[in-house]
């Protein structure tokens, strides 16, 4: 499987003001999972909780130690990847999860919500459309 990593950055409609300041963007990070023509994406943001703190630059070197460990996976092969994803940072690990997930549903031809098992007529669950 080939997995990418690009920064990206995210321009805030409303910054965003929390006790440590305010901020109008951020850097994240959207990985790709590319493998049979398909490719699923997700993203890692950067973020501080308490004395926890995943920098961007943290997250990139976490999923860059990490890409050649995949070269020889599968992404259906869950099994065989969680030990390689145990070790990132929390971050880093959503990115490739959803990634693999989106993967998933394209292989698939089902939405996420749909692959998760979820209601979509439940409150609370944004209705997508194409186009």
């Amino acid at each position: 499987m080939e997995v990418t990593v690009t920064p990206i950055t995210v321009h805030k409609r409303v910054p965003l003001t929390i006790s440590r300041g305010t901020a109008s963007q951020s850097t994240n990070l959207w990985v790709r999972i590319r493998q049979d023509g398909i490719e699923g994406w997700g993203e890692a943001t950067p973020f501080s909780i308490g004395t926890q703190t995943q920098t961007t630059a943290a997250i990139a070197a976490d999923l860059t130690r990490l890409i050649p460990q995949l070269a020889s996976l599968h992404p259906l092969d869950r099994q065989r990847l969680e030990p390689h994803l145990r070790p990132l940072n929390s971050a880093a690990r959503a990115a490739v999860d959803v990634a693999l997930h989106d993967w998933l549903g394209k292989q698939v031809g089902l939405p996420l919500w749909q692959l998760w098992g979820l209601d979509c007529d439940k409150r609370g669950v944004v209705h997508f459309s194409k186009g």
